[in-house]
């Protein structure tokens, strides 16, 4: 990575690139489409104590309430400290695949084999892109086993057979192709055919695509992965529909997930738009959390639907999609001629930029993580609050990010820079505090 980042008009191009990569990539689309009630990289965690439940104590200094921490045992600090060197890690890993295969001609050479094949753009995709991502794949595989299967087992934290895993790894690539080579089509046949206007026509397909993703993802995408049942009639779901009501949201989708064959970890999350919006508890969640943590985490979510966290995610993507438009008009051509000559890029239509669109997301996605998770631990704060003001219960939502941090293996205080760019959530140190100052 040093080495790339010392040309700076190549610096330039990458930050450049990305606005490609937004439209070829249904991840990016898809990033608004869950909200959850852990952190996405690892569970955010609480901090000090309470009387009000397991693992808690209460202190006071000067009057005022301290952190509260759940029990940190070896296990959790180890757990935890590695996810955070996989993260980085797999982040070096992908800059470094991406950047070897166009270094070392690998893509200029799979570009001469897919034009001498056939003629034809998207038979040329069809060539390019699922070698070029199992490359990737093939490239990351051994750190995502060991964070992904080995560590979980390890911890105790799942029981899922290997090929189980590994099926799933297959899934997620398979659709990433199905879903992404359309795209990529739809780029280079616009580059093509409409040199001048290609940014207005991409630009203006992206818009409903984001919706699309988004919408799509809890009926389309995440049934590859999981069952997804409508929670049946209990005490537990009429008390959840009496608070629903109460929110303004008597009719709320809750589904139950059977994340248990895969983890033994606890979550839920707000997912998808307009019909297919809907809440999910893992069924593990059911299983271990006592009906007002259970409640607590509902009111959570129902928080991030009222307050309309996923329709502003769209927006932002929309605005940054439209922002990035002017860039995209009068600078992408002249700095993709500046890209480093061994590279071998042609022009704009080549397909061998594939990989350094994917190389540019890679570099700016993890560059761009530590601003994307301060507005999401602003809006998951939002939620905090907006839970608390349904339930009226704030030991019980202090309980739910203890078991949060203990069930989960989560390290409740992490230094700051962690937070800063690794964490979604604030802190449960930071969010018990909120919950019992608001009791």
């Amino acid at each position: 990575m040093p080495q790339m980042m010392r040309h700076r008009g190549f610096q330039i191009a990458l930050c450049v690139l990305l606005l490609l990569y937004i439209f070829c990539n249904q991840r990016g689309l898809s990033a608004y489409s869950q909200s959850s009630s852990q952190n996405s990289h690892a569970t955010p965690l609480p901090s000090s104590k309470t009387q009000t439940g397991p693992g808690l104590a209460v202190h006071d200094s000067d009057s005022h309430l301290q952190a509260y921490m759940p029990r940190v045992s070896p296990a959790m600090l180890r757990y935890s400290h590695i996810k955070y060197a996989v993260y980085f890690l797999q982040s070096g890993f992908e800059i470094l695949a991406a950047y070897l295969f166009l270094q070392f001609g690998l893509a200029k050479a799979l570009r001469a084999k897919a034009e001498g094949r056939t003629s034809n753009l998207f038979g040329q995709l069809l060539i390019f892109v699922p070698i070029f991502y199992v490359y990737i794949f093939l490239a990351t595989l051994p750190l995502r086993f060991y964070s992904g299967f080995w560590l979980e087992h390890s911890m105790h934290l799942s029981e899922q057979p290997f090929w189980g895993w590994f099926e799933e790894r297959l899934k997620f690539l398979v659709l990433n192709i199905a879903t992404e080579l359309p795209l990529w089509f739809l780029l280079f046949f616009s580059l093509k055919r409409l040199p001048k206007a290609w940014p207005y026509l991409i630009f203006g397909v992206s818009l409903p695509l984001i919706v699309l993703a988004v919408f799509a993802a809890p009926i389309v995408f995440d049934p590859v992965f999981n069952d997804f049942t409508l929670m049946t009639k209990s005490p537990v779901r009429d008390h959840i529909n009496a608070l629903a009501a109460k929110a303004g949201l008597p009719e709320a989708s809750i589904y139950i997930c059977n994340h248990s064959k895969q983890s033994k970890k606890i979550n839920a999350y707000v997912t998808g738009i307009g019909a297919s919006a809907r809440i999910v508890l893992w069924d593990t969640t059911l299983q271990k959390l006592p009906e007002d943590e259970v409640l607590a985490i509902v009111a959570h979510e129902l928080g991030h639907n009222v307050l309309g966290h996923i329709n502003c995610g769209c927006v932002i993507t929309a605005l940054f999609s439209l922002c990035m438009l002017p860039f995209n008009i009068y600078c992408t051509p002249a700095l993709v001629r500046r890209l480093p000559k061994v590279w071998q890029i042609r022009d704009l239509t080549d397909i061998a930029l594939i990989p350094v669109v994917v190389l540019a997301s890679f570099i700016v996605s993890f560059l761009g993580d530590p601003i994307i998770n301060g507005y999401s631990r602003r809006i998951e704060h939002e939620a905090d609050a907006y839970g608390l003001q349904l339930t009226g219960n704030g030991p019980a939502m202090a309980r739910l990010f203890v078991a949060l941090s203990e069930q989960n293996l989560s390290e409740p205080d992490p230094s700051k820079f962690i937070e800063f760019w690794y964490f979604s959530h604030p802190t449960l140190k930071e969010r018990i505090k909120f919950a019992l100052a608001k009791n």
